[in-house]
């Protein structure tokens, strides 16, 4: 519920920055108490995350008691390799299943890197009920290749037909797509009914570092039918002065239409 207003579903993606990188004053132990600060201050309901190793992971989730936390490395299904967690407030949505999926020919094959991509990559995938409305809801937190673009395309065919084959449900999909809102690769998104909740003027999300705000925008949220946007945008935070990582959050206010 974002800022006590009834009904309403806040949702944001974020991708954090991996732990292990080599960022000197950026390093994750320098800034994990900002990443914390700022998804305490978000207000999410469900909150996608990118680039989260499994160190990362276990700070965060110990510093939000409200939340359940649904994902698994992409490099062995437990926790090895880099997750792409979905993690949502129990008081919001009440889940019932989830599964990861790999971005690949098989999606069920643990650790497969598809077509072209440089890496592996996964998308978590959760069902379940929104509490303040009571209707089934369906959320997928991603992160698409940066180098492959058959990989892009075909990640977005395997999301649409996740949407298309439950089309009962209210969709969300979010994540680091590695590419503008209006690229070719996200056409397929696009033919299952699923639209952008920011405007195109909301401004760029990645920034490496230099705490920019004009660059390109490839963090994204889409939503499907019966979803009205209240509001949405990028949030420029810095607790304490910290850049939380290479890349802005987004969030999007949704009302059930």
């Amino acid at each position: 519920m974002a800022d006590g207003e009834t009904g309403i579903l806040r949702v944001v993606s974020f991708n954090i920055r991996y732990g292990t990188a080599r960022d000197g004053l950026h390093s994750w132990p320098l800034r994990r108490r900002g990443v914390r600060e700022l998804m305490r201050t978000l207000g999410y309901d469900a909150c996608g995350l990118q680039e989260v190793m499994n160190q990362q992971r276990e700070y965060l989730a110990a510093g939000l008691h409200d939340d359940d936390w649904y994902g698994v490395g992409r490099t062995d299904g437990f926790h090895e390799g880099e997750q792409a967690p979905l993690v949502v407030r129990r008081a919001a949505i009440d889940v019932d299943d989830w599964s990861t999926k790999w971005l690949a020919e098989d999606p069920d094959s643990v650790g497969s890197r598809g077509w072209d991509a440089k890496i592996p990559r996964v998308a978590t995938v959760v069902r379940g009920r929104h509490l303040a409305s009571g209707g089934d809801v369906g959320i997928i937190n991603t992160h698409f290749d940066h180098r492959g673009a058959r990989a892009q395309h075909e990640s977005a065919r395997l999301i649409a037909d996740i949407v298309r084959l439950d089309a009962s449900r209210r969709w969300l999909v979010m994540g680091d797509f590695n590419v503008g809102i209006g690229a070719p690769a996200l056409t397929a998104l696009r033919e299952a009914g699923l639209r952008s909740a920011l405007p195109s003027s909301a401004g760029g999300t990645f920034h490496g570092w230099s705490g920019a705000t004009d660059r390109q925008r490839i963090d994204h949220i889409f939503i499907g039918p019966g979803w009205t946007v209240v509001r949405s945008g990028i949030r420029l935070d810095r607790p304490w002065g910290i850049l939380p990582s290479d890349h802005w959050p987004v969030f999007a206010d949704l009302r059930p239409s």
